[in-house]
């Protein structure tokens, strides 16, 4: 199942990924991944895949539960992110 564009940039906020990093990770342009994340129809399912894999490697897990979606990050990545890192 893909996951929805809002969730994916989502993710990559949370996390302060730059769309550059994240694109480069994915094997995309930013440009493309610029068109994904504003919901652009053109947004292709390989580049979704793409996009996810990538934030999958950033420590990122998608959730999907029937009419349900989101994503959830370790304690730890959480703690770096917030700069309450130990």
């Amino acid at each position: 199942m893909s996951i929805h564009p809002k969730i994916l940039k989502a993710a990559r906020l949370v996390l302060k990924i730059s769309q550059d990093d994240v694109a480069e990770a994915a094997g995309i342009t930013r440009r493309t991944l610029t068109r994904l994340e504003t919901q652009s129809p053109d947004a292709s399912f390989r580049s979704i895949g793409a996009v996810r894999k990538a934030l999958e490697g950033y420590g990122v897990v998608f959730i999907e539960d029937g009419d349900k979606c989101g994503f959830k990050l370790s304690r730890s990545i959480l703690d770096s992110v917030a700069g309450t890192d130990p």
